[in-house]
């Protein structure tokens, strides 16, 4: 809630509201230890309506923030470093860093903690496998309008799926569309994140999935799965 708001409900000045708050932040980052800190996971969000970034730093063991920095860019996490070691952090002990699948992010953990392991999380996995069977289907209904008003059937998981989508399914199924073959393709995705639970890391299952994946003549997938195993996989996103 923005720091105005609150000050109309306590019938406040927000100057006064924002002296508070910055009086605490302040004195909590100059008390700030981020010794033991090891796992770290940091995204980007919009500060302002625009093209307006903050990226932000959590320890995920905490979890606390750590630190907020404008921009969304490598520089970001060059940024967190410093800061990191200004709290007593080593750059050494950060185990594993989690986020997007941002090249500017990961160019930044390459650059700036090049022992971290970099892990993806689920949620951008899956969002990108599923736009790459998305369009799949669209070049492909181009030659093939049976597959109109089907998107959301590709997109469901298979147990959220309605009865009458379940049909839509069964039904473009046999006839080998290459849509259905790309569905494969991210269902066994889902599994390997599901299994990578278990069996870490996920990166483990990437050689034999993408040798699979260059037997499927659409390219797509292929590529955003060679970008995913670029870093291990985080089951729950």
């Amino acid at each position: 809630m923005p720091v105005k708001t609150i000050a109309s409900f306590v019938d406040e000045h927000d100057t006064r509201l924002w002296r508070i708050v910055h009086h605490y932040v302040d004195k909590g980052r100059l008390e700030a230890d981020y010794s033991k800190v090891k796992e770290v996971g940091f995204d980007e969000t919009s500060s302002k309506r625009g093209h307006n970034y903050v990226s932000l730093f959590v320890d995920l063991e905490g979890p606390r923030v750590l630190f907020a920095t404008e921009g969304k860019d490598s520089s970001t996490v060059e940024r967190f470093k410093q800061d990191l070691v200004e709290h007593n952090g080593c750059a050494e002990n950060i185990e594993q860093m989690c986020c997007d699948m941002s090249p500017a992010f990961i160019k930044g953990v390459r650059e700036q903690f090049p022992d971290t392991g970099l892990t993806f999380d689920k949620f951008h996995i899956m969002k990108i496998i599923n736009e790459a069977v998305d369009e799949v289907r669209r070049q492909e209904q181009k030659d093939r309008p049976e597959l109109a008003r089907s998107r959301y059937a590709w997109l469901k998981n298979p147990e959220n799926l309605k009865q009458s989508q379940v049909n839509i399914i069964e039904k473009l199924t046999v006839k080998k569309l290459n849509v259905g073959m790309h569905l494969t393709q991210a269902h066994t995705i889902c599994c390997m994140v599901t299994i990578s639970r278990i069996l870490q890391p996920g990166w483990l299952f990437a050689h034999g999935f993408l040798v699979s994946l260059r037997a499927v003549p659409q390219l797509p997938v292929e590529a955003n799965g060679r970008t995913i195993f670029r870093g291990s996989v985080m089951s729950d996103g």
